[in-house]
């Protein structure tokens, strides 16, 4: 009976650190990212984390391909200060990095959801 509890116990100190690592991240659809980007925002980052390859194959004008599995590594690029747009193909690997960026101080922090296959 014990090790129920504990694993009751666990599962919500899970469950509370996930949605506690995701409270400042926002998320966007593609249309309202169309509009966002028609405006020509001069200060967002807009921040694609897919591999090299897949970006050359497509990728929308404005972001910058910086792959997720380099994202750690190169995070010091990004500006704290200004709002970040991430995506990627279906929206998994930018949810990965929206949670990576905001362990990181990060503050303003926009997935797009479905990826650039929603857009």
């Amino acid at each position: 009976m014990s090790n129920i509890i504990i694993v009751a116990v666990m599962l919500v100190v899970y469950i509370v650190y996930q949605k506690w690592s995701m409270r400042n991240i926002k998320s966007i659809d593609g249309p309202a990212l169309k509009l966002l980007m028609a405006d020509k925002p001069k200060k967002v980052q807009f921040i694609d984390v897919r591999t090299a390859g897949e970006y050359q194959q497509n990728h929308l004008k404005g972001f910058q391909n910086l792959p997720l599995d380099q994202l750690s590594k190169r995070k010091e690029t990004l500006k704290k200060d200004q709002p970040i747009i991430v995506m990627c193909a279906s929206g998994s690997r930018s949810s990965k990095a929206c949670k990576i960026l905001a362990s990181n101080g990060f503050q303003d922090i926009t997935n797009l959801k479905g990826g650039i296959s929603h857009f």
